[in-house]
């Protein structure tokens, strides 16, 4: 069991029937975090309207909205964004992110 640990996001099941859990700090456990403030709908966390990012159903996601969602409801994590244009319709986006110990 992790010294210091969160539930993992999604919620799930880990050894044993237990929920699982990731070590606080780490690259998995800010990954979640990552992944907890893209699904959360901006304006709906009572007790931070701030927390979360825009919905982009059925629409291509403005990459930069979404980075400062992230960066502003995750202090701790900043994103690294590369596009690369293949052709007139195809974009190859990558993301990845640094952070610090919690």
């Amino acid at each position: 069991m992790p010294e210091r640990p969160h539930l993992s996001f999604p919620v799930a099941l880990g050894s044993g029937g237990r929920l699982r859990t990731v070590e606080q700090g780490t690259d998995e456990e800010l990954a979640e975090a990552i992944a907890m403030v893209l699904a959360w709908p901006q304006g709906t966390k009572r007790e931070a309207e701030s927390f979360g990012a825009a919905p982009t159903i059925g629409e291509m996601p403005d990459l930069e909205a979404l980075r400062v969602a992230v960066e502003r409801s995750e202090p701790r994590v900043r994103i690294l964004m590369g596009i690369e244009k293949l052709d007139a319709a195809i974009e190859r986006i990558a993301l990845d992110f640094q952070g610090g110990p919690a």
